[in-house]
């Protein structure tokens, strides 16, 4: 079969002068292919580019062998006169459908995202070169104890929060590493540290983070707590007084100040107001809330006892936070 095949193109090739231009062309677009492969991880958009004109030359070589065919005289050329003309439209509608995803997924995102934020999140790999950088931060929101009702008798609801970041001073530097908190209720009391008993905690102007929270608060500790390249754990405990009044959506969230590399959130809820639905947010400076873009989402366990929620290479002055309907 392969002999037959071969021999059909190389009769082919000496009576039609069309077929060796396809050939030649051919060549050149493997060697193009091979190439964008080679250098896609490198060159990803050169690939791209590689890839979409190889497919043209493909079509252009199947038109080209076409005419081939029908310029062929004889009974030897009808054997492959209608191999031809199906080539020629199997590649034509791959194209043609090539040509509708990759329209659609530039300006609709569909099916695939090519937009410049999500593969500016997906493939370039952050730089962490400030003073200090962030490993790893656990937060953990206990809102087991909180109350529906407010009495005289109990008139505070509070909420514990627990937190813990492991940190890296990559600079020398006297300045202090800070942690903010903040929130909508009442206030935030019982800051207690205790890996670092010498935090300082002052209650600044919310303005300072564009007014998400009512109360804001930053959190110091000294530059020499942390040898340089070393990772230090950081504990803090804190209490939220009133901050969740039983609606039907609330949220908690954080809103990095320090470069990052993965934060997790563990949410306990009651046993009588258990998470129905949990959504992943975020808050770009200066805009307004939308959908995470991330690919990670919250994950609801334990029937509505608990949710957690990691996501990774937040960026700083962006708030991200768990919508969670009870």
């Amino acid at each position: 079969m392969i002999e037959f095949l071969l021999g059909i193109l190389n009769k082919t090739v000496e009576k039609v002068k069309e077929l060796r231009i396809a050939i030649g062309i051919v060549t050149i677009a493997t060697a193009l292919a091979i190439a964008g492969l080679i250098l896609k991880d490198q060159l990803s958009n050169l690939a791209g580019v590689i890839v979409a004109i190889n497919m043209g030359i493909v079509l252009l070589f199947a038109i080209l062998m076409f005419i081939a065919a029908t310029k062929a005289k004889g009974q030897s050329a009808k054997a492959y006169q209608r191999l031809y003309f199906i080539l020629t439209c199997v590649f034509s509608l791959i194209l043609l459908t090539s040509a509708v995803l990759s329209l659609s997924s530039v300006f609709f995102g569909k099916p695939l995202d090519f937009s410049e934020d999500t593969a500016t999140t997906s493939l370039i790999e952050p730089i962490f070169d400030g003073e200090y950088r962030i490993e790893e931060s656990v937060l953990l929101f206990d809102l087991r104890q909180r109350l529906d009702l407010l009495t005289d008798a109990q008139p505070e609801s509070k909420t514990f929060r627990h937190r813990i970041d492991r940190v890296v001073r990559q600079k020398t530097t006297t300045n202090p590493y800070k942690m903010q908190s903040g929130t909508n209720g009442d206030r935030m009391e019982g800051f207690e540290s205790r890996t670092h008993s010498s935090m300082s905690t002052k209650e600044v102007q919310s303005s300072i983070f564009g007014s998400t929270t009512d109360h804001t608060y930053i959190h110091s500790i000294e530059s020499d707590r942390f040898p340089i390249s070393e990772v230090v754990n950081v504990e803090l405990k804190a209490t939220f007084v009133n901050s969740f009044r039983a609606e039907p959506e609330e949220w908690l969230g954080v809103c990095p100040n320090t470069d990052t590399k993965e934060i997790t959130f563990i949410i306990l809820f009651p046993e009588n107001k258990r998470c129905i639905n949990a959504r992943a947010m975020e808050l770009p400076t200066g805009s307004n809330e939308i959908e995470f873009r991330g690919t990670s989402k919250p994950v609801i366990h334990d029937q509505g006892r608990i949710v957690t929620w990691t996501l990774s290479n937040p960026v700083k002055g962006v708030g991200y936070y768990v919508a969670y309907q009870w």
